[in-house]
């Protein structure tokens, strides 16, 4: 076994283990922006709330 064909091995062998590592994160980032803006769109309802409550008080 030549130098060569070791270094395409231990190349293999680190592209075999980052892929699991990629399926994972390309699960999990659509998952966890998902969330992110869940709680966004909350958030900016109830701003839009506090403001139209703000408006409706005062023209009472």
């Amino acid at each position: 076994m030549n130098s060569t064909t070791m270094d395409m091995d231990i190349g293999m062998g680190i592209g075999l283990t980052i892929l699991p590592i990629l399926s994972l994160l390309l699960f999990l980032i659509p998952f966890v922006l998902v969330i992110w803006y869940m709680f966004k769109s909350i958030n900016l309802q109830k701003e839009r709330n506090k403001i139209l409550r703000d408006i409706s008080d005062k023209l009472n």
